[in-house]
């Protein structure tokens, strides 16, 4: 089954929500590229998980295991590959701090003729109802190649100047919280391929999975292979056990966060030997993070509560009275848009940012409560601070 949430009548796409089993999945009809498509699935389960049962970098690695595999429903990986690259379809599987996704890049219409052709679209989601429904082949191999790349990173990050300044900050910030890090070699050692795949197929649960696809392709086609490929993704969790967890749980659940920054402002020194005598210079403190929320769990940015006279109410209401306000298209007081009310008006800014600003660079991690700028290099050699 699903429920379509209606559209506002005067945009000029349309963007629908569906619910299959308790997956969530959205679609945006966009022709920006003729006959393309962009597939993601999202999961609230990065390395901000990794605490708990859940050892340091499995998350980080099990993204990679996948990466690297990909045999699956019999099939050897070889063959899931040519797959793909038969209906010119491109997959990664990554985590970062906060969520672990999936992307899909793909034509929507048949490469190929042929009544037992399917389209790149199509293919897309028989792979993803393989990999949601738990037919995906944890292989040893791939475990080991994927611990083998995080290696390569790890000593990457420690020859390159910009890359250990900020590890040396941000390992400094988060008082030497792992998750924020790059994953050291012992943390790889310890990791089995049992560890990666538990931390990774316990948050593959359908209360969790949302699926949004962008791109030009026909709705009716899209509705019914989603209805057939991931409307049979077997259910995890009953209506009834997510009603549950989210009931006891929101009030006892405590988001994972690193430690506040104890100490006040220092700086920081790190020497590396380098060809070029240059430095970079990184500029950090106390910030919300990027979704604008602050230590105590405030907003930095909470415009709503001293509107004239006007509650705060949900976010989507929130976004509806915006959108409701853009359409008038008035400069009055009255019909003044107030952007900070939108609850992706910090992210955003924060991307805008890091696009215009020139020889520095501003960013602001999902879950820290901490920001940094970097600026550009000089040509002395002088301590970074």
């Amino acid at each position: 089954m699903y429920i379509r949430t209606p559209t506002h009548p005067h945009t000029h796409t349309h963007t629908h929500t569906h619910v299959y089993t308790g997956l969530r999945f959205n679609y945006h009809y966009s022709d920006s590229e003729s006959q393309r498509g962009h597939l993601r699935v999202t999961v609230p389960a990065g390395r901000i998980a990794e605490c708990g049962k859940y050892k340091s970098g499995a998350l980080a690695v099990g993204a990679r295991t996948m990466q690297e595999g990909g045999a699956m429903l019999g099939l050897t990986r070889e063959q899931v590959e040519l797959f793909c690259v038969d209906h010119l379809i491109m997959a990664e599987f990554a985590c970062n701090e906060e969520l672990l996704y999936m992307d899909f890049v793909f034509p929507t219409s048949k490469v190929t003729p042929g009544e037992a052709v399917v389209s790149g679209l199509e293919g897309v989601m028989q792979v993803l109802h393989a990999v949601l429904s738990g037919d995906f082949l944890w292989e040893e191999d791939a475990f080991v190649r994927a611990k083998q790349a995080f290696m390569q990173t790890h000593e990457q990050v420690k020859k390159s100047m910009e890359a250990a300044a900020a590890e040396h900050l941000l390992g400094n910030m988060c008082d030497g919280d792992a998750r924020f890090l790059s994953v050291s070699p012992e943390a790889l050692e310890a990791l089995t391929l049992a560890d990666v795949k538990m931390a990774v197929t316990d948050h593959l649960n359908t209360g969790n999975i949302e699926v949004s696809v962008s791109g030009d392709f026909d709705r009716e086609e899209l509705e019914r292979l989603a209805l057939h490929y991931l409307g049979t993704v077997p259910t995890t969790q009953s209506d009834q056990d997510i009603a549950k967890a989210i009931k006891d749980g929101a009030a006892a659940f405590t988001a994972p966060m690193i430690p506040p920054i104890k100490s006040g402002p220092k700086d920081l020194y790190i020497e590396i030997n380098d060809s070029d005598p240059r430095a970079v210079a990184y500029v950090a403190g106390r910030a919300p993070n990027r979704w604008g929320i602050l230590a105590d769990g405030s907003r930095a940015l909470d415009t709503t509560a001293g509107a004239k006279g006007q509650e705060k109410g949900s976010k989507t209401a929130m976004v509806k009275n915006l959108f409701n306000g853009l359409m008038k298209g008035g400069v009055s007081e009255e019909n003044a848009v107030d952007y900070r009310q939108h609850p992706l008006y910090p992210c955003i800014s924060l991307m805008l940012l890091q696009v215009w600003g020139l020889g520095f660079r501003f960013g602001c991690t999902p879950a820290s409560r901490s920001c940094f700028c970097r600026f550009g290099f000089a040509r002395t050699r002088i301590p970074v601070s």
